[in-house]
């Protein structure tokens, strides 16, 4: 085997497990962020807040959309499959957690919570 191919193995291996390894972060990033708007939001009883819930969409939508690529160009087998899963599961989650606690009022920003009549 020569050395040019050996070198282009090792870099392609080497850019698998990073890719994984960024896929499988993304995806813990997207679940502590969850967790964390879960538990303001569960010992915040005013209902709203002096920051905006939805810059967490700055967070889920990349981390949609990294699961979802890896997930549609990965092969059956690939060790990325799992974890694009997660990320692209996290993120959806995210996304709609953010939703349902803005249409459901439980989480507004202070201005918004105000002009929906909330004081």
């Amino acid at each position: 085997m020569s050395i040019k191919r050996h070198l282009a193995i090792k870099d392609k291996k080497m850019k698998n497990l990073l890719t994984k390894h960024l896929i499988q972060r993304s995806a813990l990033l997207a679940f502590l962020l969850i967790l964390a708007i879960l538990g303001y939001t569960l010992q915040n009883t005013s209902g709203h807040t002096g920051f905006n819930p939805y810059l967490a969409l700055w967070i889920f939508i990349p981390v949609s959309l990294i699961g979802l690529f890896n997930v549609l160009y990965t092969r059956e087998q690939s060790p990325k499959k799992l974890p694009a899963l997660l990320a692209l599961t996290f993120g959806l989650l995210g996304i709609l957690l953010l939703v349902y606690l803005d249409q459901s009022n439980t989480l507004l920003p202070y201005e918004v919570w105000i002009q929906r009549g909330m004081p």
